[in-house]
């Protein structure tokens, strides 16, 4: 992107915008992680997305039947964090996410 004014010119490359209230952003290089919970409240996660495009999102968490116990829409991710309050009892899950036409799957622990 190039912006002109009179005898000046800037020039920027590379430049990334987060829409979150975070200012120490997880880094990824993937198109999503999932991490850790906060101590206070430890049955929350979160999943950070990093994509290059704005994408229609969705996940749901699933018991280790394959039953799904939530599904969340998510509109225009681009790069975001979301905080995930799950209403589930402590155990291992199944995180299924939908990005485009990609499908993910990642375990999480819930305490």
């Amino acid at each position: 992107m190039q912006i002109n004014h009179p005898g000046n010119a800037v020039f920027l490359n590379n430049v990334e915008f987060f829409v979150s209230a975070d200012s120490t952003p997880v880094a990824i290089d993937q198109p999503f992680t999932v991490y850790g919970t906060d101590p206070s409240i430890p049955g929350d996660f979160y999943i950070t997305f990093h994509l290059g495009e704005r994408q229609d999102v969705s996940y749901a968490l699933l018991d280790m039947t394959g039953r799904s116990l939530t599904t969340v829409q998510l509109s225009d991710v681009l790069n975001q964090t979301y905080q995930v309050q799950p209403p589930v009892s402590a155990g291992i899950y199944l995180l299924r996410i939908q990005i485009g036409t990609q499908a993910y799957t990642s375990r999480v622990f819930i305490e």
